[in-house]
């Protein structure tokens, strides 16, 4: 009888152990699978913490409820990114010490915090890091935000497929630190920058819209449907440079391919941080003739370098090595419309980091940094 007893004990305290394993495990899968958002707030040494009054869970929710309408207003659905949440609901948030006073991170933040962060675990490979980087103003040396996508989307084939990134902000009241995050995970799911007040991708960051040309780039994005497709992004395999369009306008062109054969979903152009253009396609082909045309004259330094970026239909996307062009001489005989400006004056982001990074990350296959012209403290 007591042998039987002490068995029955047994095989409850058995199966208690189990459904709490069980359980643990639903939760921490639904808190970090893949394609997550985590939230963590970076606290230098000489800094306070002040997170509460940013009200972070409701923040992030308000940021991908954002998404979420701008891609169901444009007829995507309801798609949006995932959040690390707890078994409540709630926004985790990781607060992670500073191994520095605010001084050592206010440039080259992104290096120095991604650093740290690996060294503290931070670094899984389907896991974008949004870090707020408490008490601090500004960041990379004047600017509101950074972000640095891994590996631009796609596989590069090295065995070490990934799509990270982290999008570093500085500590504004709680409305403009909405704003700089919201901008900066555009970033680092592919977005960049637009002359518009009103889209979330504009310079000063302070627009709440998505373009169609967005949100169809989002609706295949992976952190927007929490899959892999294991492959190379597209690329660029001939440049055709640049061409009077007309009048003052500019056209440019390229072959874009895919290396696994996978068809071609969309195709982005930009200069400077700035997109110039961009064309759609049907996804039925894995190489394409990309035609951006119609671009100002005057919105164009006289030679520079131009970049493509491509998206196959399974989300893979690659920013690929700028092409240095030359602008054509002006063939239009009014005097009035060929004024050329040989040095245009930068557009300047109000939230990202110094035009200065994106050269010395752009030939890198480790790490792209999204980070553009510098501006005064806000």
């Amino acid at each position: 009888m007591t042998i039987k007893s002490l068995t029955f004990r047994n095989i409850k305290f058995v199966n208690i152990i189990l459904l709490m394993i069980a359980f643990s495990f639903i939760v921490v899968s639904t808190a970090s699978g893949e394609f997550v958002v985590q939230t963590i707030y970076f606290q230098p040494t000489d800094s306070e913490d002040n997170s509460d009054a940013l009200d972070i869970d409701n923040m992030m929710k308000s940021i991908q409820d954002t998404y979420r309408n701008e891609m169901d207003r444009h007829g995507f659905g309801d798609k949006t990114f995932e959040l690390e949440t707890n078994k409540e609901g709630e926004v985790v948030l990781h607060k992670v010490k500073g191994d520095r006073d605010k001084a050592h991170y206010s440039f080259n933040t992104g290096s120095i915090v991604i650093k740290e962060l690996e060294n503290k675990g931070y670094n899984d490979k389907h896991t974008f890091y949004n870090v707020i980087m408490a008490g601090m103003r500004t960041v990379q040396g004047g600017a509101g935000g950074t972000a640095r996508a891994r590996p631009w989307g796609a596989w590069f084939g090295n065995g070490d497929s990934q799509y990270s990134g982290y999008c570093i902000s500085t500590e504004k009241d709680r409305d403009r630190t909405e704003q700089i995050i919201r901008h900066e995970l555009g970033h680092l799911f592919g977005l960049w920058h637009l002359s518009s007040d009103e889209s979330m991708m504009g310079l000063w960051g302070w627009g709440d819209k998505l373009n169609f040309h967005e949100a169809r780039w989002l609706s295949r994005n992976h952190y927007f449907n929490g899959k892999w497709h294991h492959s190379f992004g597209p690329n660029t395999i001939k440049f055709h440079g640049a061409k009077v369009f007309e009048f003052d306008k500019i056209s440019f062109s390229a072959t874009i391919s895919d290396r696994d054969n996978d068809d071609i979903f969309q195709v982005y152009a930009w200069v400077n941080s700035n997109i110039i253009g961009w064309q759609f396609f049907d996804g039925t082909k894995h190489t394409v003739d990309v035609v951006i045309d119609s671009v100002s004259r005057n919105a164009l330094p006289n030679s520079g370098s131009i970049t493509f970026q491509a998206m196959d239909i399974h989300g893979n996307w690659m920013i690929d090595f700028p092409q240095s062009y030359s602008l054509p001489a002006q063939i239009n005989k009014n005097p009035d419309l060929n004024v050329v400006k040989d040095d245009i004056e930068e557009d300047f982001c109000a939230v990202c980091d110094t035009q200065e990074d994106v050269s010395l990350n752009i030939t890198s296959k480790n790490i792209l940094a999204t980070s553009w012209a510098a501006i005064k403290s806000e």
